[in-house]
């Protein structure tokens, strides 16, 4: 399998959350407040894609006495809207 280039790299993803209300609701207003949903931002580090998750790390060990990732989060990938990297 080829290592994909990104590995280790940090980046800034916006992506989609799930969202939902408490209540009673009409379609309406429902509509109305998916209009002020906004996306979610999360930097971190690239660790994998696997079976339609995108997976990023908040720290990258550089020490092999430690395991590599902490405080990993796994993103849907149709969830997400753009990833840029940063330098």
């Amino acid at each position: 399998m080829k290592k994909d280039k990104r590995i280790g790299k940090k980046f800034e993803i916006t992506w989609i959350d799930a969202n939902s209300e408490s209540g009673w609701w009409d379609d309406e207003n429902i509509r109305e407040r998916l209009k002020s949903f906004i996306p979610q931002t999360t930097v971190g580090y690239f660790v994998m894609v696997y079976k339609g998750w995108i997976v990023f790390a908040m720290t990258d060990m550089h020490d092999d006495r430690y395991k590599k990732w902490g405080f990993w989060k796994a993103i849907p990938i149709r969830q997400v809207i753009k990833m840029r990297e940063l330098k």
